[in-house]
């Protein structure tokens, strides 16, 4: 049960090490975030909502040591929001889901996303303006497959047509774990919808203010005296929201392990306790051994044979046992095979060294006692 327990909490592991490696398609180091809310029963005129987000963004621009600010509807591994889309000359009923998000101009800039074609927004893409979109470099590449998407154009539900300005780079959108998805960057300025209300403000910071105490208040200060009644919550850094999204694929892995050390804890007390008995039971033939010639070495090595083959049945009824445990872990799996080779024979060899250890400690005991103290005690 050990080595079952053990060899799952080592996949899990290496799969939590390999999420964690996952290229994220932004730069989250010295990035906060800070959310508000422009509800319609208080903004209920959209300009107005607009002028006072771009003075917030302003405002905050200039708060000592914040490097770039930018405004967002959905942030990734925080939010998620999906919008039907029609390429321009595709039939009427040839709708297809992307991801969506509504940005402020900087946006990118602010999150280092990579723009990989065209250009970011600008303060240009007015209301008053034609429609403009950012796509990310999946929906590139599932839907324009050997053309420019730059200049394409494509309806957003029934109506509002779109013509693609740029190309980002991807990003993960709702956990590491999964590939990124079609992406649609809106203007926040441009597009009016239901996300309209909720804003995200991505705040990059100089590194000698990244661990601030007083950033906040400054925040709130420069918000309270835009709007007193505006709300401010869940101010965070971008690192920390990293840190949230795997978070329950870390509890897993953190108790699958510690199930596995407390299992080898008791394996190894009980391998121990049987070699114990095992040596006190033969200690008047051991003594006879030893008086007769035998060396310690030899001794020794009689005594951890039977540990080791303890440890050997161990180990094997534990490799045949796996499979039935691989399958309830295979589906938390991220780019790791349930039955790594790699994996298994390393844990099988760490328990079986471990095992043997434990055996040495009687074995070494048991060719320090005195032959003749042994006889006479027997």
């Amino acid at each position: 049960m050990a080595l079952v327990l053990s060899v799952g909490g080592g996949l899990l592991l290496k799969s939590f090490v390999r999420v964690l490696s996952v290229p994220l398609g932004f730069r989250p180091e010295g990035t906060f975030i800070i959310r508000t809310l422009f509800d319609r029963a208080r903004y209920p005129d959209p300009i107005k909502r607009e002028v006072v987000q771009k003075e917030l963004i302003d405002r905050l621009s200039h708060v000592r040591g914040v490097q770039v600010v930018a405004g967002a509807s959905h942030l990734p591994l925080s939010d998620t929001r999906q919008i039907g889309f029609r390429l321009e000359h595709a039939a009427p009923d040839d709708f297809h889901w992307a991801e969506n998000s509504l940005v402020s101009p900087g946006y990118f800039p602010a999150m280092s996303i990579s723009i990989l074609r065209g250009r970011d927004f600008t303060e240009q893409d007015r209301r008053d303006m034609p429609l403009v979109a950012v796509i990310n470099e999946t929906l590139a590449r599932q839907y324009f497959p050997g053309r420019d998407p730059v200049g394409q154009r494509f309806h957003w539900g029934d109506s509002d047509l779109f013509t693609i300005v740029g190309i980002v780079g991807d990003v993960h959108i709702s956990a590491l774990d999964r590939d990124p998805p079609p992406m649609i960057y809106n203007s926040m300025f441009q597009v009016q919808s239901g996300a309209s209300e909720r804003t995200a403000l991505v705040l990059r910071l100089d590194p000698r203010r990244q661990h601030d105490q007083n950033l906040f208040s400054e925040v709130q200060q420069q918000v309270w005296s835009l709007d007193r009644e505006l709300p401010i919550y869940n101010f965070t850094s971008f690192e920390t929201l990293i840190s949230e999204s795997v978070a329950q694929r870390r509890f897993t892995t953190v108790l699958i392990l510690s199930f596995a050390l407390i299992a080898l804890a008791l394996a190894l007390i009980g391998l121990f306790g049987v070699m114990s008995y095992l040596v006190a039971q033969r200690q008047r033939e051991l003594a006879i051994r030893m008086a007769l010639g035998a060396d310690r070495a030899g001794v020794c090595w009689l005594v951890m044979k039977r540990g080791a083959a303890l440890a050997m049945a161990g180990c094997t009824i534990g490799l045949a046992l796996f499979p039935l445990g691989g399958q309830s872990i295979r589906a938390t799996l991220y780019q790791t095979s349930a039955y790594d080779p790699v994996t298994l024979l390393l844990v099988a060899a760490l328990l079986f060294g471990v095992a043997l250890l434990s055996s040495y400690i009687p074995a070494r005991r048991a060719t320090k006692v005195d032959p003749m103290v042994a006889l006479r005690h027997e």
